[in-house]
């Protein structure tokens, strides 16, 4: 029954980050999760061996750290930029699966830029593209994006380099 406890508290934490935060969050959640369960582990024991008073502490322990995992927004100060950051990203994968399934467009990679000290996001397509009007139905399906391209791309031969907001 520990190991059951334990694995669904690490798989709720797990889950619950990956879905907020993507997956630096999903690591993120899980370190907390492990703590909480390794607490339970010691509340049990320390309950079997009659020591009530460590039994009360470690439960306590389990339950504050789960508190992140359960309430972000609470716990965490800039949570509203994490996930933001974390829906970008998974819109920029999204993206870059339908131009990979694209003839002409699976010559072009996305990267989401965001460099550190610096409050500069934007999105990187590199590449090459065989045509321009390949190249403007690059443009078109990353206008959902709804944020900064920077194209440094081949198209047709001809090198581009532009920053479209």
């Amino acid at each position: 029954m520990l190991v059951a406890t334990s694995a669904s508290i690490l798989g709720f934490a797990l889950v619950r980050g990956f879905v907020l935060l993507d997956f630096y969050g999903a690591i993120l959640f899980s370190f907390f999760g492990m703590v909480s369960a390794l607490a339970v582990a010691c509340s049990v024991r320390a309950l079997s061996e009659g020591k009530r008073l460590s039994a009360c502490i470690c439960g306590l322990l389990a339950v504050l750290t789960l508190a992140p995992v359960a309430f972000p927004k609470a716990c965490f100060a800039d949570y509203p930029f994490m996930a933001t950051m974390a829906d970008i990203q998974r819109r920029v994968r999204s993206i870059q699966r339908e131009l990979n399934t694209d003839p002409e467009l699976s010559g072009v990679d996305l990267e989401f830029m965001a460099p550190s000290g610096t409050k500069q996001k934007w999105v990187q397509a590199t590449g090459s593209v065989e045509t321009k009007h390949a190249f403007e139905r690059l443009k078109s399906n990353l206008e959902r994006l709804e944020f900064l391209i920077r194209y440094n791309l081949l198209v047709g031969g001809e090198k581009i380099e532009a920053d479209q907001p």
